[in-house]
Order: C-alpha cells, then structure tokens, then sequence
C-alpha cells in the first residue's frame, strides 16, 4: 500500500510539472539560459559559471539538475561603447525514478547598443538556438499490473526524443553611477513551440515560456549595497513568481582585493522561502542556497525543498581590449 500512495503521489507531481521547464531558485546565476540578451554584457572578456541543484531528496530520488555556460564580450568596430556577447549554454536534469533525463546544448549571441555616449544606458538583444534531447527509463515505472503480480504489457513508441529549440530576449540596462544599476528583461524561450513526445504524438508541443525580469544594485553607503530581484514567469497553464532582495557588504574593496559577502532571501511565491549566501573573492563569486518548501507538498517533504550551489568566474584577456562598464556583478 506504502509503494501504491508512493505512485500516486509522483504520478501527480509529474502531472503538475508537464511541460514546464527545468527552474533554479539562483536564476541570476545562470545568465544565458534566464535571458540570451545577457549574453556577453558584463565587465571583462569571458565569464564561466556553472550551478548545481538537488531537490526533492527527502520525498523521492532527488530531482538533481546541472548547468554550465561560457560567454565572450567583444567590442564592436564602429562604436568603442556596443558589445557584441558570443556564448554556449549546456545543463542536464535527471528527475525521479524513471530517471528522466534532459540534456541540452545551445549557442547565443547578442548585441548591446550603448544608448548614450557615456555608457550609462544599454538595450540588449539576444538569440539562442540549440538542441534538446530526453530520455525516459520505463523499466524502472511501475503500473497497475505489477501490484497483482504480473508482468507490464504497455508499449511505448519511443523511449528518447529530441527536437530544436529556439529562444530569444531582450533587456534594458540603466547604470547611473559607478554602484547603481537598474535592469529590466523580457525573454521568450521556445519559439518555435517543438514537439517533445514519446508517445508518436504530433500534437505535444512544448508551450512557450515567457520571462520578465527586474533587477537592481542600490548603495546604502561607499560599503554596502542592497540587490532587490524579481523573476515573472509564464508557461501554458503554470506561472511561477520569484521575488526577494540581498544585501551586500563589502569586506575589502583594494583593486585586485576585493572581498564581499551577500545574505538575503527569496520567496517563490506559494511554494518555498529561498536563503542565500554569497561570497565574491576578486573575479570569483561562490553561492550556496537553501529552499525550504511551505506548499501543500510540505507535510511529505518535511518543509525541505533543496540546495543549489552556484560558482562564477570573470576574466580578461590580455591581448583583448576589456570593456568597461557599469553592470551589475550578479
């Protein structure tokens, strides 16, 4: 009876996540896939960051989920203040006991057009494209057959499928002094609506999902600054809101010394409060987070959705010109 309620129970989590995508509770730590406009807009040659989550591990086989990207900033030829961004973007997502697999590859390029000869004012665009592919382990489901003791009979067409993706965005970037920014973003991912089926089914298209975003750096004093952060989104049936702030202080600020800490909180609204903590030591940034789950799902999960790791690296190339602007570090 325990294993059947065990079904159940993930048969309507499964149900309830259809056709949403992968989420991380730290989306500003993974810029390219929160929004291809991001790409190469950041104060350096190239950024590296990978995240990592683990979720669910107190109900089930945890949910575990694995990112990376690698992006460029190159200054254009005809205006030393536009960028154009080059990067790539991988993760993969393993989910349940059927050991569902998504591994994606994509590549985007953007380009920021300076709005004004000071380069306080940006308005990014940005494309991405790439491949998906999912995989689906049957042998390790169960069915109503083998609680009477025999033998599964259901066929399925396929067990993998894979489709191209394509995905687009843009954002505005306002950096008035040095230690402010302001920033608001619009993406929409799945363009071109592909089928993702296992079934030979024409007719299952993956929804567009449409993303708003809002952030900002403000300085309380020449140490220490606030970082409020919104996510909006949109897919089919399902909309998520992510809302929260941070608050930075900086520990040394010597050129080539720079030391900060950041402590705050996110609310995934009627799902989970998220507490983060971050450390930036020079070009590195380290980010570990914690979801602690308050939905309806909490009296199986104990409260405890999961943890997220986040690492980031900025760096510069000598023999490229580095560009230099007023973009918020994260």
């Amino acid at each position: 009876m325990k294993k059947v309620y065990t079904v159940l129970l993930f048969s309507l989590i499964t149900l309830a996540s259809e056709a949403q995508d992968i989420h991380f509770s730290q989306f500003y730590a993974a810029p390219l896939y929160m929004n291809p406009a991001k790409t190469g807009f950041f104060n350096g040659n190239y950024r590296m960051t990978a995240i990592y989550r683990n979720q669910w591990k107190s109900v089930t086989v945890p949910y575990q989920t694995i990112s990376g990207s690698l992006d460029f900033s190159i200054p254009t030829g005809f205006n030393k203040k536009d960028m154009i961004g080059i990067g790539m973007m991988a993760f993969s997502d393993r989910a349940g006991d059927s050991h569902f697999t998504t591994n994606m590859f994509e590549g985007s390029v953007a380009y920021n057009k300076s709005l004004d000869r000071w380069g306080r004012s940006y308005l990014g665009f940005g494309m991405q494209a790439g491949y998906v592919n999912s995989f689906l382990d049957f042998s390790n489901l169960s069915f109503d057959e083998n609680f009477e003791g025999g033998n599964t009979t259901e066929n399925f067409a396929y067990n993998t499928s894979g489709y191209l993706d394509v995905n687009s965005g843009i954002e505005y970037n306002y950096m008035p002094t040095k230690a402010t920014n302001v920033n608001f973003g619009f993406n929409v991912s799945h363009i071109n609506k592909p089928i993702q089926t296992f079934m030979n089914d024409n007719s299952s298209a993956i929804p567009r999902k449409y993303v708003g975003s809002f952030g900002a750096t403000l300085p309380i004093t020449s140490m220490a600054s606030i970082y409020p952060k919104i996510a909006y989104s949109i897919q089919g049936p399902h909309q998520e809101l992510v809302l929260g702030a941070f608050g930075k202080v900086a520990m040394d600020k010597k050129k080539g010394q720079e030391k900060s800490v950041y402590f705050g909180a996110l609310n995934r609204w009627k799902d989970a409060v998220i507490f983060i903590a971050r450390m930036d030591i020079d070009q590195i940034s380290f980010t570990c987070s914690y979801d602690l789950n308050y939905s309806k799902l909490a009296k199986v999960s104990n409260a405890q959705g999961g943890p997220e790791i986040a690492i980031q690296y900025i760096g510069s190339i000598p023999s490229w010109k580095k560009n230099k602007i007023n973009c918020p570090h994260f």
